[in-house]
């Protein structure tokens, strides 16, 4: 779907691709544990929910973007990730990563299956 040409650009300002996989979620948690100035990421933090609902669509067979009133990822029949959510909540609390996110979502498609 897109949305993020921002932290696209950011990762490419210092030289690092951001590949739509687990491993480019690590790398924007590394983003944002190590960020020194939370206001500027704040400003990343829908571009960050959109990259997420990304590798979600790409990575789990049959998610698919859905129309709410934030964007959200259909992961199984009985699930949606509000993906802005959870990075506003990464962002804010810290925790869950985007990786620890990731897993919750997987084991919760696993295990319906």
């Amino acid at each position: 779907m897109g949305g993020y040409d921002e932290l696209l650009a950011h990762f490419r300002a210092v030289g690092k691709e951001l590949p739509r996989s687990k491993e480019g979620l690590a790398a924007v948690d590394e983003l944002m544990d190590g960020h020194p100035d939370r206001a500027a990421l704040a400003k990343l933090v829908r571009a960050i929910g959109m990259f997420y609902g990304d590798v979600l669509t790409h990575t789990i067979p049959g998610a698919h973007w859905i129309e709410e009133d934030s964007p959200c990822v259909q992961v199984n029949r009985t699930t949606a990730v509000s993906v802005v959510f959870v990075a506003e909540r990464r962002l804010t609390m810290g925790i869950p990563t985007l990786m620890q996110n990731y897993a919750h979502v997987l084991e919760m498609v696993t295990s319906e299956t």
